[in-house]
């Protein structure tokens, strides 16, 4: 009877595949006796399989199971359903992180297990790890060769988020569409793209629910065409106003229909390029009828490219990488 080869199986979000990929290139020459499992690759998977049964099939002969997380994907139900498949079929399982996630934010079950960074060190313990659990040999001259992974996500494009005060959300769940096509929401790395045109909108959350801080509200974008950028406020009146910012309009306040809306022109945001902006909230509050208590959710008019929201007490709440080239608008605007 042929020797059954040790299998290790790779839980990862879509949206890492190129990262996982150089990782199993390297496992392949690392660890030359070991099959690695990637429900992702059609070399796992063949066309034709019924996926599930597959995936099932192979996690009940695993020796080792690696859950591949990031900031961006830490939280995927389908990561947290496999490894907790794995672990009930006596897996080993290894919470590997692909960023700089603080291991503070691993969830249940990940939080159970010691997790790896994928850094240098990390890497060669993982590699040790795998070859002890599977009882098969190293290949020691890749070791001497260790890859650096450049590929792994820049923190900017690995923090992508909605931060609300200390608190970060998932950026690419969370949205409802109020008109258009639902299909033109689009999840890419290191950001999410949100309608093909103005007749394309989305709302954070499906219901105006957030009591995030209202003094500061900044979000990152990349302009293709027009701006259109709603935050729904929350007045200790019960009232709702908006503030609508904009690239379409050219004065300050609630200067046209509808007539709850406070406009905020911005016209020099640069076409193509990553940018932020800081709304300055509290240099307006006195334009409101109430004092405001809390910014209660978000619309975009497409078609915009999003990575980051943040809502804040100071813009010491926004990292410094990305107030470098930031535009702040303050209220009543350029004088």
């Amino acid at each position: 009877m042929a020797a059954v080869t040790p299998c290790v199986f790779i839980s990862h979000a879509a949206s890492e595949s190129d990262i996982i990929r150089k990782l199993v290139e390297f496992f392949q020459v690392a660890l030359p006796d070991v099959s690695f499992f990637v429900a992702s690759s059609y070399s796992s998977v063949k066309p034709g399989a019924v996926w599930w049964d597959e995936i099932r099939q192979t996690l009940a002969n695993v020796k080792v199971m690696l859950a591949c997380i990031s900031r961006q994907s830490v939280g995927k139900p389908w990561i947290l359903f496999e490894s907790g498949v794995g672990i009930g079929c006596n897996a080993l399982l290894i919470p590997v992180i692909l960023d700089d996630l603080p291991f503070a934010e691993l969830g249940l079950p990940l939080s159970m297990y010691q997790a790896i960074r994928l850094d240098q060190v990390g890497l060669s313990s993982l590699v040790e790890l795998v070859a002890k659990n599977t009882g098969t040999r190293i290949n020691t001259q890749i070791l001497r060769e260790m890859p650096r992974f450049s590929e792994i996500p820049s923190s900017i494009e690995s923090s992508m988020g909605v931060y609300l005060g200390t608190k970060r959300y998932d950026i690419t769940s969370g949205w409802q569409r109020y008109v258009g096509s639902h299909q033109t929401l689009q999840i890419h790395k290191g950001y999410i793209s949100l309608g093909k045109s103005f007749d394309d909108g989305f709302r954070y959350p499906p219901v105006d629910s957030l009591l995030a801080p209202w003094q500061y509200l900044a979000f990152r974008i990349k302009r293709t065409q027009e701006v259109y950028f709603y935050a729904a406020l929350r007045c200790i009146d019960g009232s709702m106003p908006r503030l609508f910012v904009s690239s379409v309009v050219n004065t300050w306040g609630f200067t046209g229909d509808p007539t709850h809306e406070f406009r905020i022109p911005v016209h020099s945001i640069p076409m193509g390029k990553w940018h932020v902006l800081i709304v300055d909230v509290g240099s307006l509050e006195r334009e409101f009828k109430s004092p405001v208590q809390a910014i209660a959710g978000f619309r975009v008019r497409g078609p915009l490219l999003l990575s980051h929201i943040w809502c804040v007490e100071q813009p010491a709440g926004i990292p410094d990488e990305f107030l470098k080239a930031a535009t702040r608008l303050s209220y009543p605007g350029p004088s």
